[in-house]
């Protein structure tokens, strides 16, 4: 029987709504108490599945991103959303298996009248 080789296919592992409070922002009264973020990212990986086996060790264990997360918002206060998106990508990009990530955050209790201010950044793996 011919095997077909998948080598081409990307997994996406999508983590959505993670909430995480965090000291967070530049203005004097967001240095008073940490704020509520909410989190999405997107890693998509390149052949995930080593063998095709249904074992944790044939796919990229995604336990290492809210850990990733949760370890880089104890570090202490972030100015910014954007320094904050781009040092969890980095972190992402350690793991040999991701080539490239979206990361978005955003801040819902900032205007009265939105749900939420945020951004999103996606940076992918230099060869």
């Amino acid at each position: 029987m011919t095997q077909i080789s998948n080598s081409g296919d990307h997994w996406t592992i999508e983590m959505r709504g993670m909430e995480v409070q965090a000291s967070i922002g530049v203005h004097d009264h967001e240095r008073l108490g940490p704020q509520r973020l909410v989190l999405d990212v997107d890693l998509v990986l390149s052949e995930a599945l080593t063998d095709g086996a249904d074992r944790i060790e044939s796919v990229t264990d995604y336990d290492f991103l809210r850990t990733a997360i949760l370890d880089r918002i104890a570090q202490g206060h972030i100015e910014t959303q954007e320094k904050l998106i781009s040092d969890i990508a980095d972190r992402c990009l350690d793991v040999l298996t991701v080539i490239s990530v979206t990361v978005a955050s955003r801040k819902t209790d900032v205007y009265p009248d939105c749900a939420s201010i945020g951004v999103r950044l996606t940076r992918t793996r230099k060869c």
